[in-house]
């Protein structure tokens, strides 16, 4: 049986107009302009990924299990401006926590010096965190190009959902400027946790209005409460004291008799086991509490104790509260702040992030995107020698995306007419979407006074979820292989769906709407062919990235969403685990079909597609699917550089996709990164450029974008990247470090920064 790699192996070499082959087909002649897209590639121990289980030095590397959306930024630029060539260029977004990771990482001056030692930063799952100098701002998701008056030409804003925008150069791919000052966004940290590098939840996907030339940028702040809730941690902090504790006193003790008896290694942890498995069931069996039965339990009463031995100041210092800020961004002076509210003056709550935003010509959209950011989500492989206890850590501290995606709209007129730091309304639509949204586009134009947005619904499915070492298959049992470690944890559960709401911004409320939910032209489960399954036909079982003409255009708004194009991941059963399966299988999303039946399609897998999407129907026009070795991951809309008379506008241009595709060589096989070009309007006839080069080599594609040219720009706004650290530097609450930590940035880090 031959080896097969990670789909997501890439480097983190960086290069600069790199001349692509043609691999098959031919370039386009109408063709032309500049394709972005993102990419996360590990750390700077990791020589990119997947994140290997040993370091250089032959120690285990603490990092192994990460998820692959954890790494550092790199930016793609794929240039077609020059007749008949096509070109890459790739750089690191490399910010200040950058440096400093660098500087004490297993090869990083500081480390060789025999210094700072302590402030070396590890993977915790989806974040990558020096205790002492806080997590790292990679930059790594989104790219949003903007347009000012102030700058000589389309900047980029390279962003992530827990860490400011970063502004980079559309040509060199270069470092410009964080929007905002540190001081002007509000942590997520207590306030008695503040480190020099900090922690923001904000939103990869802050929403510009190329008409209006405003920003708006998302920051918002979660109570401990609001953190736990719906997770096993919170049942237990508020149930009932005398059962906690007279169950765990059992436990405890029928525990301490087994391992009197244990005779070996194996039977003193089958005895763990069963004690851990002991507790998972009592947890199971308790009642999540309710508002109006909610009790301190002993665990609550545990950590309030303590907090009032300590003081109220010391009590205060430790919480944070549910607040959202809304930023609006001019590219001259401050941000300018509001905080949202709804109609009663209280708080809005965020459960999960606000990973997407978008906007109408009259209204800013905000969602509770399903991507959830949970404790578990920070915890990557703690007892590696222990898998038993690792898995309860995650079990108790996990939750399930909700099952529907708050919406709420905010009116563009209130918020620019209200003063700095004064409070917003935020309305509610009621009952939001009825199904799990990361992503969500809405057209500019509010036709007969109507907002219209376009959702890609991943049911039953968290995309924050990953591979771990200790994870078991559902099917087989098994433990995962190396190669699929770290990818998502999307085995399918439910069949994903595509959504179009149209909702009335007077009343706040859905009016119509319309969903694509295709199973594709399947055989009877009890009659399924030996195999993958083939020609499928359209079908939405794993809904990814979604691109349309003009999406995101720094010049032009999307007035009108006509026809989309999607990629469909459908579906893996190496990604199917027996935790995830246990984590979804009651979810209240699931669909028409019986969960045997879906499982058996899942266990066959089914191939990925690219879908072409009629947005007034709503219905799949045109398909194309790919082999069971080849795995498109996103996609951008490319116009003709020449428009086509008698063509809509729509589809008069290519598809631009990222495609990992298998290849073996002497029992030995591995993904390579390609670049595939589709016909916008015949994307069923398949792709008509494949790209690749020994040099292209991307870890981990995300969001896409694309620009007529990559202009180099002079900013008109700039935050002074040193003066912006020395303040975090002097309101950091770990006193006694305050020097060290001057003496870090000075040497490691401001050197590759200007002062303005």
């Amino acid at each position: 049986m031959s080896s097969v790699g990670s789909v997501f192996k890439g480097t983190r070499d960086e290069y600069q107009n790199i001349v692509l082959k043609v691999a098959s087909g031919s370039l386009p002649d109408n063709i032309s302009g500049v394709v972005y897209f993102q990419s996360q590639c590990g750390n700077v121990n990791s020589g990119g990924l997947p994140f290997p289980k040993k370091l250089p030095d032959g120690s285990d590397n603490p990092d192994y299990g990460s998820p692959n959306l954890n790494g550092d930024g790199m930016v793609y630029k794929v240039d077609f401006n020059t007749p008949g060539s096509a070109m890459f260029s790739c750089k690191l977004v490399k910010t200040p926590s950058y440096y400093a990771d660098l500087a004490t990482s297993i090869d990083g001056a500081a480390t060789k010096a025999g210094e700072y030692t302590e402030f070396k930063f590890r993977n915790f799952g989806i974040s990558r965190i020096s205790i002492l100098l806080g997590p790292t701002n990679p930059a790594n998701t989104a790219l949003i190009p903007v347009k000012y008056d102030n700058d000589s030409d389309v900047a980029l804003l390279a962003t992530y959902d827990v860490g400011r925008p970063i502004k980079i150069d559309p040509d060199s791919l270069d470092y410009i400027t964080p929007l905002g000052k540190i001081e002007e966004y509000n942590s997520a940290f207590p306030p008695l946790m503040q480190t020099p590098l900090p922690m923001f939840e904000t939103t990869a996907h802050p929403s510009y209005d190329p008409v209006t030339k405003e920003l708006y940028i998302t920051n918002f702040t979660k109570s401990t409460e609001t953190e736990l809730t719906k997770s096993k941690l919170y049942t237990l902090l508020y149930h009932d004291s005398d059962s906690v504790l007279s169950k765990l006193y059992k436990l405890a003790k029928e525990f301490e008799e087994k391992k009197k008896k244990a005779k070996n290694l194996k039977e003193l942890e089958e005895a763990k086991e069963e004690a851990i498995e002991g507790i998972k069931d009592f947890i199971n069996s308790v009642e999540h509490p309710s508002e109006k039965k909610k009790k301190k339990g002993f665990f609550k009463k545990i950590l309030d104790g303590i907090l009032k031995i300590l003081g109220k100041v010391l009590q205060k210092g430790m919480e944070t509260e549910d607040h959202v800020f809304l930023y609006t961004f001019d590219n001259k002076g401050p941000l300018k702040c509001n905080r949202l509210v709804d109609e009663k003056g209280k708080d809005i709550v965020i459960f999960q992030c606000m990973h997407q935003t978008s906007l109408s010509e009259n209204y800013v959209l905000l969602m509770d995107s399903s991507f959830k950011f949970a404790f578990d989500l920070l915890i990557n492989n703690p007892f590696p020698e222990h898998p038993v206890i690792d898995r309860f850590i995650r079990m108790i501290s996990t939750k399930q995306v909700l099952p529907y995606t708050d919406l709420w709209l905010v009116d563009r007129n209130t918020l620019r007419n209200a003063k700095d730091k004064q409070t917003v309304l935020a309305r509610k639509v009621p009952g939001g979407i009825p199904a799990e949204c990361v992503h969500f586009s809405t057209e500019y134009d509010e036709t007969d006074g109507k907002i219209t947005l376009f959702t890609a619904q991943n049911n039953a499915a968290c995309l924050a979820e990953w591979v771990r070492p200790y994870d078991t298959n559902y099917f087989t049992g098994k433990a995962p292989d190396d190669s699929i470690v770290g990818d998502y944890a999307v085995g399918e559960l439910s069949i994903s769906s595509i959504g179009k709401y149209v909702v009335d911004p007077v009343s706040a409320t859905v009016v119509d709407s319309k969903q694509i939910k295709e199973i594709g032209n399947l055989p009877e489960p009890d009659n399924l062919p030996d195999g993958l399954l083939k020609d499928v036909g359209p079908n939405t079982w794993g809904i990814g990235l979604y691109t349309f003409r003009d999406m995101i255009s720094p010049t032009e708004p999307n007035r009108k969403i006509d026809t989309l194009f999607f990629v469909n991941f459908g579906t893996n059963p190496d990604l199917l685990t027996k935790y995830i399966y246990e984590l979804y299988k009651n979810f209240p999303n699931r669909d028409p079909e019986n969960l045997e039946t879906l499982l058996a399609y899942t266990e066959k897998g089914i191939p990925g597609s690219i879908l072409t999407i009629d947005a007034e129907t709503m219905t799949i026009t045109d398909h194309y699917e790919v082999d069971d070795k080849t795995f498109p991951v996103s996609l951008q809309f490319v116009p003709c550089k020449t428009p086509t008379p008698g063509r809509d506008p729509s589809v008069d241009g290519y598809i631009f996709v990222t495609v990992k595709v298998f290849e073996e060589v002497f029992e030995v096989g591995e993904y390579h990164s390609q670049l595939w070009l589709f016909e916008a309007w015949n994307v069923g006839g398949g792709p008509v450029c494949q790209l690749a080069s020994d040099k292209l080599n991307y870890c981990s594609p995300l969001h896409t974008l694309y620009l007529p040219e990559a202009p180099s720009i002079t900013s008109g706004y700039q935050v002074d990247v040193i003066e912006d650290y020395k303040n975090s530097i002097h309101k950091s609450t770990l006193f006694f470090e305050k020097k060290k930590y001057k003496k870090f940035f000075e040497k490691y880090v401001y050197p590759n920064f200007k002062s303005s």
